[in-house]
């Protein structure tokens, strides 16, 4: 009878907790959804954008630029990682509002149109999850002169910032019409000054050799 008694009570406390933790994590799902849903209400959406577009442009600076001119810059890999957890935070922000958007999606009469948004946004999560993952671990597993080439090359995966850049200038084209072509002109001379940065560092890496660049 004892043991009985222990058992069920065992078995209270179990189905005690895992409610407990499950309205603890929707509880947690819902905070960064309003959190999230705040920060693109219609008087702060166009801000949150500018803020996420200037600091994508700035890591497709920094990153080619670190690569190629200042390997060894503690204040470039300082302000790179930084970046990084803003944009990690972001994705963490969108996958739980993918989430409970999936979850009240139930009730939507257009379900085709819901599925396809759905699926589109859990296509930019992928990219953005992508542009921010740590690939440079890899490199510590190589030794000498090739761990910082290697450290180099694997964080090149920052650049897919593009892609989330274009997505903004695009939802922009969308929602504006008389300034529509002012917003283009914006995008198309970003993207050349971007373009014209990467062709620059890129040369710079080609033709500078480790050595002559410490020489330099």
């Amino acid at each position: 009878m004892p043991i009985n008694i222990q058992l069920s009570a065992s078995q209270h406390a179990r189905s005690v907790a895992r409610p407990n933790s499950e309205s603890a994590a929707q509880a947690l799902s819902d905070l960064l959804a309003t959190l999230n849903k705040a920060l693109h209400q219609t008087g702060t959406q166009k801000e949150w954008e500018i803020f996420c577009i200037t600091l994508s442009v700035l890591t497709c600076i920094i990153v080619p630029l670190q690569g190629s001119f200042f390997p060894h810059s503690t204040a470039l890999w300082i302000l790179s990682y930084a970046l990084d957890a803003i944009f990690l935070s972001e994705l963490t922000l969108s996958v739980f509002t993918l989430k409970s958007k999936s979850s009240n999606s139930s009730g939507m009469q257009d379900f085709s149109l819901a599925r396809d948004g759905e699926a589109r946004r859990k296509h930019e999560i992928i990219v953005d999850a992508l542009s921010v993952f740590p690939f440079e671990v890899f490199a510590f597993a190589a030794s000498g002169p090739e761990r910082a080439r290697l450290l180099v090359i694997l964080r090149l995966n920052r650049l897919l910032r593009l892609c989330v850049i274009l997505r903004y200038f695009a939802n922009w084209e969308l929602k504006l019409s008389a300034s529509r072509a002012k917003a283009q002109f914006l995008k198309f001379s970003m993207l050349i000054v971007l373009l014209a940065h990467w062709q620059t560092c890129l040369w710079h890496a080609l033709s500078c050799s480790e050595h002559t660049c410490a020489e330099q």
